[in-house]
């Protein structure tokens, strides 16, 4: 699983380059909020962006 970071959200590789989780991580309280689940194809159309 490869990750990359695009602040403020964490992107992991998934599945093998076909699916991307979006997270938000807090380590000062311990949480991790899942921000989306796509495709390759539409994290790179631009899906996961705001």
């Amino acid at each position: 699983m490869r990750r990359r970071i695009v602040a403020p959200y964490v992107v992991f590789d998934i599945g093998g380059n076909k699916y991307w989780l979006i997270a938000e991580m807090n380590f000062m309280r311990r949480v991790l909020l899942i921000r989306g689940i796509m495709t390759h194809k539409e994290y790179v159309n631009g899906a996961g962006k705001s």
